[in-house]
């Protein structure tokens, strides 16, 4: 395994517990899976903050906000959804003798990239205050979708794998 894909998975496995065992064949398939929970899990509690938001805005009678902070829940939902089916591809994929190094290094760092981006969601949605204007939700507009794209081009990736 190169030094960078080392110290990919060394910063992956201080993100999520159990992670660490990425580096280890027989486990990989079931760490790849662990980390998508928990990045689902983590859009799942960025959702739920909409949600609050959004009957916050009900409440104060902000309706203009209550379609784009809905709209925005649904696709967190949904990129949630999508992390936790995500195909994990198969056991020659996670076979370090039938990947090259350079194709396991674009996996891991897109799953360290997913990781990251799950968490800006859920950071920008935490901080998303029923008092906000329209513009106040462009921040997380833009985190979802760098979010969305990251799991599209992870996918990607997988493909050019198989």
């Amino acid at each position: 395994m190169s030094g960078s894909a080392r110290a990919l998975l060394e910063k992956l496995g201080s993100l999520v517990p159990g992670y660490a065992g990425y580096a280890d064949r027989e486990t990989r398939r079931e760490c790849d899976q662990a980390l998508r929970l928990a990045v689902a899990s983590r859009l799942g509690a960025a959702r739920a903050a909409l949600d609050r938001r959004t009957a916050d805005c009900a409440r104060a009678g902000r309706l203009d906000l209550l379609e784009p902070l809905d709209s925005l829940s649904r696709r967190v939902a949904a990129l949630a959804d999508a992390l936790r089916h995500a195909p994990a591809g198969y056991a020659a994929l996670f076979d370090a003798a039938t990947v090259d190094a350079a194709q396991l290094d674009r996996i891991y760092a897109f799953d360290l990239e997913m990781k990251e981006a799950g968490e800006r969601v859920f950071d920008v949605a935490e901080r998303v205050r029923a008092g906000a204007d329209a513009e106040a939700l462009d921040p997380l507009e833009a985190a979802v979708a760098a979010a969305e794209e990251s799991l599209r081009r992870r996918g990607e990736v997988l493909r050019e794998v198989r």
